[in-house]
């Protein structure tokens, strides 16, 4: 787990503490909501950034294998005029490639950018709801004639200003992920051009089409934010004494194609009253694509987690708040029941228990077989929460190539190596 990874325990401490705000200051209920609005996944876009990362990384060998072929044939071997157009074309092969490996690490940054955003609002989240909850303390003690009662008045005050900046704070998160996200879009608009001047003559036309598959997932995930703000709005004063006016938390909904065409199109919700004692998470997808005009099914998958979490005073320890689910997915890329190729199935089950909405733990089994080539997976995890977030824990992963052939490797994450050594983990 690297640093980026404690925006969400982060997130769910404000949250928490800022629920006890509201009962007395009516403002730190649009406070409470905007925090719902502006909760991300730090974590997940930091992968996806190493992700391109690799892939920048892999172009540069290509080119440095491209360029080293052609030194080793000998100019005294191959000195015709068909050598030097052949080295021209390597040239204009690797600028184009360069132009890649650039924009991979335009997207890197840019996806960097965004985990850190999230991360620093997560922490101006918490520093905002602690001073909310301080706050809180002085209205209730105004109220009791602890301390003067003027000082009731300010804290209102003072609570009010707090909205205000948290409206900035929200707007200022909110433009820097549209300003990453567009230059995510003009480089990759500059880098089709460029590479269509260095003959890549597909490369506007494969730029358009990915804009025309990236709108659907882009209109699916605007659909989704809309419902989600509207849900949190609706809910925003839900707390213990109140649970809400509808028993839904949040939806989730994907469309996503994959290098190879294939869809993944889905749905989800999280399903129970805000701060209730039962909720349930469940979802499903189906995976499709077209081979030569046709429609081909290439398989389907569901999940689904419960969630009990007792009610009223904070539990003893032993009766926290506990949770369990499973999940299945089977891919099949030439189509379900069609092809000379066999699918690949996954499979998970997973636990957690959490003391009073703080401190706990999670298990999670997670297993993936390949009936193509007979290789497999299996995994397992287990570590400490808090506030919904990670905090430590032990990973394990086994493979077997189907060969005989087979490895495992292990990761210990705490959060204090993990700020000392750049968020890799211990491996073992």
């Amino acid at each position: 787990m690297s640093l980026y990874g404690n925006d969400k325990m982060l997130m769910g401490l404000a949250k928490t503490t800022v629920t006890g705000a509201m009962v007395v200051l009516p403002p730190a209920w649009i406070v409470n909501f905007l925090f719902k609005l502006s909760e991300g996944d730090a974590a997940k876009l930091e992968k996806a950034a190493k992700a391109w990362e690799k892939t920048a990384k892999e172009i540069d060998g290509i080119i440095a294998s491209i360029r080293d072929t052609g030194r080793k044939l000998a100019q005294q071997d191959w000195n015709a005029e068909s050598r030097r157009m052949f080295e021209q074309k390597v040239d204009a092969m690797c600028a184009q490639l360069e132009q890649s490996r650039a924009f991979c690490e335009v997207v890197k940054n840019a996806l960097l950018v965004c985990a850190a955003a999230l991360l620093a609002y997560a922490v101006f989240a918490v520093a905002m709801a602690f001073y909310l909850a301080a706050q809180a303390a002085i209205f209730v003690a105004a109220v009791a004639g602890v301390v003067t009662a003027p000082a009731a008045g300010a804290a209102i005050t003072a609570s009010s200003v707090c909205m205000k900046i948290t409206y900035a704070a929200t707007a200022a998160l909110g433009a820097t992920l549209s300003i990453a996200g567009s230059i995510f879009a003009i480089h990759a608009n500059v880098t089709a051009n460029r590479q269509a001047e260095r003959g890549n003559t597909e490369a506007r036309a494969d730029f358009k089409q990915a804009m025309v598959n990236g709108s659907a997932t882009a209109l699916t995930n605007l659909a989704q934010n809309a419902a989600n703000t509207g849900l949190a709005f609706v809910n925003r004063m839900a707390n213990e004494k109140n649970p809400g006016i509808i028993p839904v938390q949040k939806i989730d909904l994907d469309a996503d194609r994959n290098k190879d065409g294939m869809w993944t199109v889905g749905n989800g919700a999280t399903i129970g009253w805000p701060n209730g004692v039962h909720s349930v998470e469940v979802g499903a997808n189906v995976k499709f694509s077209r081979n030569d005009g046709d429609f081909q099914f290439n398989g389907f998958g569901a999940e689904g987690k419960y969630t009990n979490s007792p009610a009223g005073a904070a539990p003893a320890l032993g009766t926290g708040a506990w949770s369990g689910g499973g999940k299945f997915d089977y891919t099949d890329e030439d189509g379900m029941f069609e092809g000379p190729k066999s699918g690949e199935l996954g499979v998970g089950v997973n636990g957690g228990w959490e003391h009073s909405s703080t401190a706990g733990g999670k298990v999670e089994l997670e297993g993936k077989k390949n009936f193509e080539d007979g290789s497999w997976k299996a995994s397992g995890s287990a570590g400490g929460t808090y506030q919904g977030g990670d905090v430590a824990g032990y990973k394990g992963e086994y493979e077997n190539n189907g060969k005989g052939q087979d490895q495992y490797k292990g990761t210990f994450n705490n959060p204090i190596y993990d700020l000392l050594h750049g968020g890799e983990g211990q491996q073992q």
